[in-house]
């Protein structure tokens, strides 16, 4: 079996953290982690990292949305209007059923009050099987 995070319908094997993806403008590379099992219906803490595309440094002050979508296209879970100071977040997530989800983040910009700027912004989606 292969370790590589190929991220298709067909593969039955659980996704393997971490999860690494930009912004589709690339604006913005994201990282999210876990340090257990995924197991259906058992919490899980997803660790969410923010970084500068090019240079690698945490970015601070990041205003995010975070959705995630089953295969038959309803949200899961949903939370708006997140900050993280630091470019580090953990969100308590849980998977009801097997099967593959989409892991949606809006990063609405950086900055403490609106209106955020927004060079580092947009959205980045990946595939996580469970």
């Amino acid at each position: 079996t292969s370790n590589k995070n190929e991220q298709n319908s067909s593969n039955i094997d659980q996704t393997k953290s971490p999860l690494l993806f930009k912004t589709e403008n690339n604006a913005v590379s994201i990282k999210i982690n876990w340090n257990q099992e995924i197991q259906v219906g058992m919490p899980l803490i997803f660790f969410i990292e923010f970084t500068h595309p090019f240079s690698g440094m945490k970015l601070q002050h990041v205003n995010f949305n975070l959705d995630i979508i089953d295969s038959n296209g309803e949200n899961v879970f949903s939370k708006e209007n997140i900050h993280t100071h630091i470019g580090d977040d953990a969100q308590d997530i849980e998977f009801e059923n097997r099967g593959t989800y989409t892991i949606i983040i809006t990063v609405l910009g950086t900055g403490i009050d609106p209106p955020f700027d927004s060079t580092r912004s947009g959205v980045g989606s990946i595939s996580i099987t469970i």
